[in-house]
């Protein structure tokens, strides 16, 4: 009996044909259930039951869905973030959570310069004045010379920091596992997120949502930067802390903010949707064709060689897996 794979993801179904065609070309079986929001715990419970792999959205793989799910041995996102599944639960039941990795760093990065860019030189504003019959010059400023402080310097986070580099800024950067070579080669200083919130004009944020990272950028962390600074979100809406972005703007504490992502989405009644110092997007940050293309690919191909009999190319539990398969529970370094 081939292998059922689950798929909640649209993007993988409707708009890469060639990537639902590695798993049939690997002899599994799709079991199709999309809808335009990501499913309730409740409905993932029933749809896990008897399916040996999932390509997931940003559906919530709970510890109770992946209960449910016996034979599971498989969550393949075709995206970067697994903050909506348990890994931690599903690396006690062996099974593998893979993401897109590196697919999407370029959209990603492309949308956060374009946020920077209209931040600096208020192009929605001026765009909005002018169909509004107004013509009014917008005094923005130049990036050149202008401090960027990237917080994370995982994939995403270097081609922020090599797009903008392009523009003649200096970029300082925070991480909580900082790469020191590749700082010195890309002539990048890292620094304690106090001091990269003190000096940075704009502040962009690209980590995972953890329970570390959710509200990293808060009240305390509004205070600490200029008030003439910018606040980017390309990456997850519960790392800021959105009450605290409202309270800050109103007080004066920074000039503006641009979110791809926000903590509720869509969202419902934020006070930040009508301040017209914040631009929003809703989540297009890997909503390019190259990248979605090659997110499903990658994302189609793990759950290939996991049902196959291999191995992930993107477990983000790899580790953590092969231990359990292996016996050893020591939870000694590797």
């Amino acid at each position: 009996m081939p292998g059922r794979v689950l798929i909640t993801s649209r993007s993988f179904l409707h708009e890469v044909p060639e990537a639902m065609q590695v798993l049939c070309d690997a002899g599994l079986e799709p079991v199709v259930q999309i809808r335009d929001v990501p499913w309730a715990e409740k409905d993932l419970t029933r749809m896990v039951v008897g399916v040996e792999g999932v390509v997931a959205g940003l559906d919530p793989f709970t510890a109770r869905v992946l209960a449910a799910g016996s034979r599971l041995r498989i969550i393949s996102r075709n995206g970067v973030g697994v903050d909506a599944i348990d890994v931690e639960a599903a690396s006690a039941r062996g099974i593998y959570v893979t993401n897109a990795g590196p697919a999407v760093a370029n959209s990603v990065a492309d949308l956060t310069l374009a946020m920077v860019l209209s931040l600096a030189r208020q192009i929605p504003q001026a765009w909005a004045e002018t169909r509004a019959g107004q013509w009014r010059r917008r005094v923005g400023f130049d990036l050149a010379e202008k401090i960027l402080g990237i917080i994370g310097t995982g994939h995403i986070g270097r081609e922020v920091a090599a797009r903008a580099r392009a523009f003649g800024m200096h970029i300082v950067a925070h991480d909580a596992k900082p790469d020191r070579a590749w700082a010195a080669a890309a002539s990048v200083d890292y620094l304690s997120l106090t001091d990269l919130l003190q000096r940075a004009d704009i502040v962009s944020l690209h980590v995972p949502l953890t329970p570390t990272t959710r509200d990293l950028v808060g009240w305390d962390q509004f205070c600490l930067m200029k008030p003439s600074a910018y606040l980017v979100n390309t990456s997850r809406g519960g790392v800021v802390n959105e009450q605290a972005l409202y309270r800050a703007l109103s007080a004066g504490l920074l000039a503006g903010a641009a979110l791809d992502v926000l903590e509720e989405e869509p969202p419902q009644g934020s006070p930040l949707l009508t301040d017209p110092r914040v631009l929003i997007t809703p989540h297009i940050g890997s909503a390019t064709r190259e990248a979605t293309v090659a997110a499903c690919m990658i994302a189609a191909r793990n759950v290939s060689a996991v049902l196959t009999g291999g191995e992930p190319f993107s477990a983000v539990n790899l580790h953590a897996v092969t231990r359990r398969d292996s016996g050893d529970q020591s939870g000694a370094c590797d």
